[in-house]
């Protein structure tokens, strides 16, 4: 895909540190189109596992139909595998009537002879099963959708509030977040009347072809991160907390209705968005304790502190940047900062029996006030990635990197620097980091702009950096869920209010 060259203000690298990422193939098969060997004109089949069935019994299908380009070979009842190529369509209608009347019919698991599909791009693998009793017979569509995202209708706030549109506060929609499984968004609905902005959250499923508003929450102020451990599982700010500057309410949403379950703990700092919270490990908070001003804790899934001790050497001055928790909660990782936006770099830190112990202290590779605002770390804490969006290359400002490091006996040990192909002035290469550190599989964000406006974002894959695909946004800022099947975002509509906008 070509790229264009343009040059980008450099207040606006920043925005390529909201989330984005690159598309991961659902379902992928290498099947070919294969013929049956039993033979659909005479009426045979097979049984699940291999076992041959009555050959009296039609678990054949009469007719299969796509409504997405064409089925490859042309049906015919024999063959049970096909290939559908095509561009553009963000789902596909499957239709199968079996020749038997008395056979039944499942699609990608659901019951009925009609099915729409979720088509991400990628490979999409539906199975077309027939039964008849204990036996049945399965076709298989590889469903191969090529192009671009495309975009849905921008979403408005379903009955939205009454807003004073003289109040320059926001308006409509904004902050959105994506599940990490890519079922649910989170977006703020900001209300301002006359007297007040009132806060509110609306949740919109997107597991299925179309999105879909689930629930509105009331009184909450930014969706921060969704819980991998069950639906209906959500963090969110509200606040503040009482009359007192700067104490805001950490609110846990869940028990799978969306239930306000309380506040899981309140928090004292004069900034929001320094609270450190793992949106991959989710149950591993790091915040600090509103109880002292020595440092930060760990925090446990119930909303408890999970221990007294704060983490040596994190000071109030140094909350800045970014961190990771490794699945099994070995190693936490924190970018340090101070007030100037210089520090040591990144530090590791393992649990003890006093809490979190400094381990190791990684040095920036380059003299870069953003080194480390976003990093991914594996499951087992041995790889991790980190991203330098403000990196100088061959004289470019803030045209960004990636530096790879895996863990050995000795500590962390840089393995390998990744740069943009043809590295650009802010671009900001490295800001968004997404995917799996485990296999490499990780892919970067970087800002291409607009003659003026809008921005556009590109997404590379550090497996494939030679290509990258082009997302135009009219905001620029946007989210999108672990294995990026799509992007969320918010931009303003006509009558400069918040809508949310999906690409997919």
């Amino acid at each position: 895909m070509p790229l264009r060259s343009n040059r980008l203000a450099p207040n606006l690298s920043w925005l390529v540190g909201l989330a984005l990422t690159s598309v991961v193939a659902s379902g992928c098969s290498d099947e070919s189109p294969e013929r049956s060997d039993a033979g659909g004109s005479g009426g045979g089949g097979r049984a699940q596992g291999g076992e041959q069935e009555d050959p009296e019994v039609d678990l054949a299908l009469a007719s299969l139909t796509v409504s997405v380009g064409a089925l490859a070979p042309a049906f015919d009842p024999a063959v049970e595998g096909y290939a559908v190529s095509f561009e553009g369509s963000v789902a596909a209608q499957l239709v199968a009537v079996p020749r038997n009347p008395d056979a039944t019919v499942t699609i990608a698991g659901v019951a009925g002879e009609e099915r729409r599909l979720r088509t991400p791009l990628g490979t999409t693998v539906a199975e077309v099963v027939v039964s008849l009793g204990n036996a049945s017979r399965t076709y298989r569509v590889s469903l191969d959708r090529a192009g671009d995202y495309v975009a849905d209708p921008p979403l408005s706030p379903p009955d939205e509030p009454p807003m004073n549109e003289d109040d320059l506060n926001l308006k409509g929609y904004g902050y959105p977040t994506v599940s990490p499984d890519g079922r649910f968004i989170a977006v703020q609905l900001g209300a301002p009347t006359v007297d007040a902005l009132h806060r509110y959250i609306d949740i919109f499923r997107a597991d299925g072809p179309e999105i879909t508003f689930e629930k509105r929450l009331d009184n909450a102020d930014l969706p921060v991160a969704f819980c991998d451990a069950g639906p209906g599982c959500l963090w969110t700010y509200r606040g503040p907390f009482d009359q007192t500057p700067g104490r805001w309410q950490f609110t846990h949403w869940g028990d799978g209705a969306w239930t306000d379950l309380g506040p899981a703990w309140e928090w004292s700092n004069l900034d929001i968005q320094y609270l450190l919270l793992d949106v991959d490990a989710p149950h591993t908070a790091i915040a600090f304790d509103a109880t002292s001003d020595a440092g930060m804790v760990p925090l446990g899934s119930d909303g408890s502190f999970g221990a007294i001790e704060p983490i040596p050497g994190l000071g109030w001055g140094d909350q800045y940047g970014g961190h990771v928790v490794s699945k099994d909660r070995q190693v936490f990782i924190h970018t340090s900062w101070d007030l100037d936006g210089r520090g040591p770099g990144l530090r590791v830190f393992a649990p003890s029996s006093a809490g979190w112990t400094l381990v190791e202290t990684i040095p920036p590779v380059r003299d870069s006030p953003y080194y480390g605002s976003s990093m991914r770390l594996s499951a087992d804490g041995r790889e991790l990635y980190v991203g330098d969006s403000w990196a100088e290359v061959n004289g470019l400002l803030e045209a960004g990197a990636v530096d790879h490091y895996t863990r050995g006996p000795e500590g962390f040990e840089l393995v390998q620097t990744f740069l943009e192909p043809v590295p650009r002035a802010y671009a900001g290469f490295g800001g968004f980091l997404r995917g799996d550190a485990a296999t490499g599989d990780i892919h970067v964000g970087a800002v291409e702009p607009g003659e003026i406006v809008p921005l556009r974002t590109l997404v590379y894959s550090l497996l494939e950096l030679d290509e990258a695909i082009r997302l135009e946004h009219p905001g620029g800022v946007l989210q999108a869920p672990r294995d990026v099947s799509f992007f969320a975002g918010v931009a303003l509509d006509a009558r400069q209010h918040g809508v949310l906008h999906v690409y997919r």
